[in-house]
């Protein structure tokens, strides 16, 4: 008769397998925002409409708040085997998605890096994604959110090009004083 080894639970090896299982739970968790649409109930699920595509999404009758509303969630997802989000089978939170924030403002052949983070607020309106920003006056439109922050970006590179690289003498009070928040906002000497 042949001896096989005796296979038994090594107690010490335990912690190491529960950070296994914290790791491999880190790598489903995935976040996405966008248009929550109205809801299948027959299904129990809606379509979140967003920047990564339209999502199926598992639905909770305590989720009814936010149909159409822009909304953050973070959840258990499904990737497709091109590394795209397929759909979320577990929201673990949603709340309602209002701003980005921006450390840099980069367009086709520029790249302006902030020394803090400008806010872009969100909404979603009449079909259009909008990105805007009062305190600089800029206000990008589009159906898809990508071109709305690249409209944003464009925007705000106009700024850029017009007020701060402009000679303070060439300006009026109201563009000195953008040309200031510029000053202060953007990286690099003036």
């Amino acid at each position: 008769s042949t001896d096989y080894p005796k296979n038994e639970l090594d107690k010490t090896k335990r912690p190491s397998i529960s950070k296994l299982l914290e790791i491999e739970t880190e790598i489903n968790k995935e976040t996405i925002f966008g248009l929550f649409n109205k809801p299948d109930y027959t299904k129990d699920e809606f379509i979140l409409n967003g920047p990564s595509g339209r999502i199926k999404c598992h639905f909770f009758k305590k989720h009814e708040k936010y149909i159409g509303k822009v909304v953050k969630i973070i959840g258990e997802g499904e990737i497709s085997s091109t590394g795209e989000i397929k759909s979320i089978s577990k929201i673990l939170k949603i709340s309602p998605f209002e701003s980005i924030k921006q450390k840099r403002i980069i367009t086709e052949n520029h790249e302006i890096k902030l020394k803090e983070p400008v806010e872009i607020n969100v909404s979603f309106e009449d079909k259009n994604w909008i990105l805007y920003n009062e305190s600089f006056g800029i206000y990008a439109l589009d159906s898809k959110y990508d071109n709305a922050l690249d409209k944003f970006q464009e925007d705000f590179l106009f700024l850029y090009n017009e007020y701060y690289l402009e000679d303070p003498n060439n300006l009026i009070a109201n563009g000195l004083e953008l040309r200031e928040q510029l000053i202060k906002l953007i990286d690099g000497e003036k």
